[in-house]
């Protein structure tokens, strides 16, 4: 990658010579937004099957046992997030024609197609050995692309609440994405009833065709303003320290690994919940998930209004407490009562959308704050940072709750009888560790100090410096 002339970006586009899609307001147009928040299509469609669907694929349908698929799942993830700060830093420092961010997004495509394929349609008889080298495929593309993505919305506007605006079209288009691989299963369970196998490649080849085209048009499209101020001096384990012991990049990080964390014991263990303990078809299960994440998309204005009105971080303590109320709302749920199961899960969905929109927009101003203070532009560490607490804490989900479902006595296959013992301890795992991890989240906002007028302050600085 070559060097480039640099030119602010986010402060005033318009005046600063930044190649920018932003208008003199910086508000990006909707088409705009909607071809920038593509890539979430396929993105999200890997990123649900990983959590969902294939742990519980190559348990009940491949033989491994619930142990060894927890433990590869959990291992791969946890060297998975080393791939964050290494990319972070050496996106900091790229400078291309093109941008920063938009190269790495670029190359992640041919690696996030083999790796689909080789995930989503293996051999029969796979093994351990095939599992762990197609998931470390595939997360070093998608680590790639999603940390590009991520870090490259941020620069595309400077406004407090731009932010939440760019960052819930990226929600939309991750949960439009969710949606559309739960239709392939529900819609090939009536075409090939009981296969499973052919559900989940289908998944796999949505991400292979669609990864090219949406990354492609967003890469045309739309334009990354350059960077003006220089990247840190390094990105090793010292530089990474200075940049986390900030306290706004402290506290979302805290949140991001604790928030993420409870989606990732649901998703674990999602089917087994619905399907043994509460006694739905695996057809009827998915249309539930797929209810889930309706509710998310229509979440996603609500947690953007909200931040709106009393700002990010209280939007995000508000959110917690929703969830804690529908997520307890699950355990009453009759058993195959698809009447109770429907609202329930749509209604629980709308707080789905939150902590993806909002700690990405909270991360945005931390990045501007960090920037100001330093002199130097960390946005790819500080994203990096944010993209592995998500990572540490869907690892952690799988990490503890399967490992604790064996400890129940609970068996992984659905022509297997669980006793009532092992039942309720799914149960209690699906409900109650997730409430805890939420209530920690919560608590570590408390005190939140990059509030709008704090952030006003800041772009106002940035402008200034822009202009000297």
């Amino acid at each position: 990658m070559t060097a480039v002339p640099s030119a602010d970006y986010g402060v005033r586009p318009t005046e600063t010579g930044a190649r920018s899609t932003a208008n003199p307001a910086g508000r990006l147009s909707d088409p705009l937004l909607g071809v920038f928040s593509g890539p979430a299509f396929p993105l999200a469609a890997l990123a649900l099957p990983l959590v969902v669907y294939l742990p519980h694929f190559y348990a009940a349908h491949l033989g491994l046992s619930l142990t060894a698929v927890g433990a590869i799942f959990s291992i791969i993830r946890l060297i998975d997030i080393g791939f964050d700060p290494i990319l972070g830093g050496l996106m900091d420092r790229s400078r291309s024609p093109i941008g920063r961010f938009k190269p790495w997004m670029l190359a992640s495509i041919p690696i996030l197609m083999i790796a689909a394929y080789l995930c989503f349609m293996p051999p029969a008889g796979a093994k351990a050995p095939y599992l762990i080298i197609s998931l470390l495929v595939l997360y070093a593309g998608y680590s790639m692309a999603v940390l590009g993505h991520l870090a490259w919305g941020s620069v595309l506007a400077g406004q407090y609440h731009e932010r939440s605006r760019i960052y819930g079209w990226v929600q939309a288009g991750t949960v439009g994405g969710m949606i559309l691989v739960l239709v392939l299963p529900i819609v090939l369970a009536r075409i090939a009833p009981a296969n499973e196998a052919v559900g989940v490649a289908s998944m796999g080849w949505f991400v292979i065709v669609l990864t090219p085209i949406t990354i492609g048009l967003a890469v045309w499209k739309v334009r990354e303003p350059r960077a003006t101020a220089s990247a840190a001096t390094s990105a090793g384990l010292g530089q990474y320290l200075k940049v986390i012991q900030r306290p706004a990049v402290m506290r979302i990080v805290a949140c991001t690994v604790l928030v993420a964390t409870a989606p990732g014991i649901t998703g674990a263990i999602f089917l087994f919940f619905w399907r043994q303990a509460r006694g739905f078809s695996p057809a009827d299960s998915n249309l539930v998930l797929l209810v889930y994440f309706v509710g998310g998309l229509a979440g996603a204005p609500v947690w953007s209004g909200l931040a709106r009105r009393i700002g990010k971080h209280r939007a995000m303590i508000a959110s917690c407490g929703y969830f804690i109320v529908m997520q307890s709302c699950t355990l009453l749920v009759p058993k195959g009562d698809m009447s109770v199961a429907v609202p329930v899960m749509f209604l629980s969905g709308i707080a789905f959308s939150a902590y993806l929109i909002l700690l990405r927009a909270m991360t945005a101003d931390a990045c501007d704050e960090a920037r100001l203070d330093q002199g130097s532009d960390c946005t790819g560490m500080i994203y990096a940072l944010h993209n592995a607490g998500t990572k540490v804490g869907s690892a952690l989900g799988v990490a503890i709750t399967f490992p604790l479902l064996a400890v129940f006595g609970f068996l992984a296959s659905d022509k297997a009888h669980n006793t009532p013992a092992a039942l309720h301890g799914l149960e209690l795992t699906f409900v109650v560790l997730p409430i805890v991890c939420v209530v920690l989240g919560a608590l570590s906002l408390v005190g939140y100090r990059l509030t709008e007028a704090r952030h006003g302050e800041i772009r106002t600085a940035l402008a200034a410096r822009a202009e000297a």
